[in-house]
């Protein structure tokens, strides 16, 4: 069975419309009582009436040429199919091939191709899967360039690139410098198998300019992509760049923008296992607000639970402002008492909480020491130093030694 893309090669627009206008005049006179109905792939049964049908612009703005698109009542807005050489095809159908040498990146050429732009761009990105911190991408021109990204027969991805000289938009005179890539994506259920950057180096191999250019803003995972790319490719440092159409000639290197990101703590993660203690270091903006320790002395707690599992972890959790190192045992929670605040500069940010025994407090004290890779030592230097040690009279020997001990890590760092 051949789709859309493998038989709309030699078909112009101009044949598309007719034939949509030549459909639309036989609806008019179409029994309204007992329309046609089609079934689309989720079962669910649209009537075709005249009513329900209306031509769209296939380029956004661009109304020259159009496509009949079909519409369910539940969305009067998004198209759920649309009526190609004499049939309708549902959207999902659409992105379809059966041409088995269509296969990877392959640019946009014939009619059957930009349509397929139009249904993954206009339909399954921007109604389906685009994410609350996304923004929509500009539709596509009719002669933008652009690649789909093919495989097992279907499209998964594509991406699109202003080249030099192109408008920035079609309100203005002004003028793309150098190459800009304006959308990439991938959909949701091929991610995480380095399809973007896949895309993002053909996008450096297709545009042989000393600079590229990345739409303005870039998203979270446009950055992990491109810190993806950087790593594999360092001596590129310098060859893309964050490029605003507002305002041309202030461009931002994207390896100094993720630079000055990971120093505010984006992306570093460093695991550490001994024994029965496991301590985490994760990057996060939130502010933690409270210190839980959960023992894991056999018996029984103040709440009557019973303790069993003698494993125990501890997760340090870095932001802005504060780090806390949380010792996790099960099941009995220990509420924070005072604390007392010790602040030095240039080490890293670190909340210890009350330790039951000197055995442990060595455990994480060394393991603070040992850590002089660096990847730690960045840490350590570019955060404030916050040792809070908890206030205990019946414990003044384990406080003086913690404190003894930190004291000793802000003079090393």
């Amino acid at each position: 069975m051949k789709f859309p893309v493998d038989v709309l090669v030699a078909v112009s627009h101009s044949e598309l419309e007719q034939e949509a206008q030549s459909y639309m005049g036989e609806l008019l006179y179409s029994n309204m009582e007992c329309p046609e109905q089609l079934t689309l792939p989720d079962s669910t049964k649209v009537d075709i009436s005249i009513s329900s049908v209306g031509l769209v612009p296939l380029y956004g703005s661009c109304d020259t040429q159009k496509v009949l698109a079909l519409f369910a009542p539940a969305d009067p807005f998004t198209p759920v199919a649309l009526y190609l050489l004499g049939q309708w095809w549902a959207v999902g159908d659409i992105l379809h091939t059966a041409d088995s040498s269509r296969d990877g990146l392959i640019q946009v050429d014939t009619l059957g191709e930009r349509i397929v732009l139009y249904v993954l761009n206009r339909i399954v990105y921007r109604v389906q899967e685009m994410s609350s911190d996304e923004l929509p991408f500009l539709c596509h021109g009719e002669q933008d360039f652009a690649k789909i990204l093919w495989k097992n027969g279907q499209a998964v991805g594509f991406y699109s690139v202003k080249p030099t000289g192109s408008p920035c938009s079609s309100f203005s005179n002004r003028s793309y410098p150098l190459p800009v890539m304006d959308s990439l994506f991938v959909r949701k259920c091929h991610r995480g198998k380095g399809l973007g950057l896949r895309m993002l180096e053909d996008y450096v191999d297709s545009f042989k300019e000393d600079y590229l250019g990345l739409r303005y803003p870039l998203t979270t995972a446009m950055y992990k992509v491109c810190q993806c790319y950087l790593r594999a490719f360092p001596g590129d440092s310098e060859l893309l760049w964050e490029v605003d159409s507002s305002r041309l000639n202030q461009r931002t290197s994207v390896a100094s923008r993720i630079q000055n990101m990971s120093l505010t703590g984006v992306s570093r993660t460093l695991t550490y296992s001994e024994s029965a203690v496991t301590v985490s270091v994760h990057h996060t903006e939130e502010n933690m607000e409270e210190i839980t320790i959960v023992k894991d002395t056999k018996g029984t707690g103040p709440a009557g639970q019973k303790n069993t599992d003698e494993q125990c972890s501890a997760d340090i959790q870095i932001s802005e402002e504060v780090t806390l190192l949380r010792l996790v045992q099960n099941t009995e929670v220990v509420q924070t008492e005072e604390l007392l605040e010790v602040t030095t500069k240039n080490v890293m940010s670190i909340v210890v909480t009350e330790l039951e025994e000197d055995t442990e407090i060595d455990q994480v004290t060394s393991l603070l020491r040992s850590q002089e890779d660096s990847e730690w030592k960045m840490w350590r230097q570019r955060s404030r130093s916050v040792f809070i040690l908890r206030k205990n009279a019946q414990k003044k020997t384990a406080i003086k030694q913690l404190r003894q001990r930190a004291q000793s890590l802000c003079r090393e760092s």
